[in-house]
């Protein structure tokens, strides 16, 4: 549906920013100043760039499973701050993800997990539906994202990663746990995460959305356009939940 519709990526950006909430609060803003003081810009575009090439050779279709890894890690613990990393070994699909990514990681090891998980969603989605989403870096990791988390914080963590799974196994809409999206841009990522994902990174208008969705689902049935542009800004928006950037605005690349 979405392959034709290349739109203008200015576009698309300019309303993202006007479109984007607020995040969930997060302990990090320290060791956000102090990375700032320590990574040039260049140098951290440089290894953005780094990985932007390993993700883009991998296949389009196996990309998809990077939109789920980034979907729980914005969605569970504080937010998109890497920390899903701690869930390894609990769950086949999470597993497979993270490996690859470490691969990527150790050709450009500055790159926080943050970033390096939210760009190979991005990534995913422009290889499938060859629109570019919009997004920005320089998010900073959680302190225990690349060590070893104690065992009752991880327990934390994969009890709500595993609850997350449970709830997107649905077909509806009010199960979604997308609080900090507007409703337009819910109904836009609605098809990537209900149903297990199984239709990640297809772009798909769900079928049946709750009443609350009604006029917004008319909307996107009638102009595919519209549907397509929010479906990029959504997942930008999603990608920003609860993440702390340094530098502040974040880094384009």
């Amino acid at each position: 549906m979405l392959r034709s519709l290349v739109g203008s990526e200015m576009c698309i950006r300019d309303r993202y920013q006007r479109r984007v909430r607020g995040t969930r609060p997060h302990h990090n803003m320290q060791r956000a100043s102090t990375l700032l003081n320590h990574v040039s810009p260049s140098s951290h575009v440089q290894d953005l760039q780094t990985c932007q090439t390993e993700l883009h050779a991998i296949g389009a279709h196996e990309s998809r499973v990077f939109i789920r890894l980034a979907a729980l890690d914005a969605m569970t613990g504080a937010g998109a701050d890497g920390s899903i990393v701690q869930c390894q070994g609990t769950d086949t699909l999470l597993d497979w993800s993270l490996r690859v990514l470490r691969g990527v990681k150790s050709k450009a090891p500055r790159v926080s997990w943050a970033d390096l998980i939210q760009m190979a969603r991005a990534v995913a989605v422009e290889k499938n539906v060859r629109i570019k989403v919009p997004m920005r870096y320089g998010r900073v990791d959680a302190e225990d994202a690349g060590s070893e988390m104690g065992d009752d914080a991880r327990h934390r963590l994969t009890s709500e990663v595993a609850m997350a799974l449970k709830k997107l196994e649905s077909e509806h809409m009010q199960e979604l746990p997308l609080e900090g999206l507007e409703e337009g841009l819910r109904l836009a990522l609605a098809g990537d995460l209900l149903g297990g994902f199984k239709h990640a990174g297809e772009g798909r208008l769900i079928d049946c959305p709750s009443d609350g969705f009604a006029n917004q689902h008319i909307l996107y049935s009638r102009s595919p356009l519209a549907f397509s542009r929010d479906y990029v800004l959504a997942h930008a928006a999603h990608s920003e939940i609860g993440a702390v950037f340094s530098p502040k605005r974040g880094l384009r690349c």
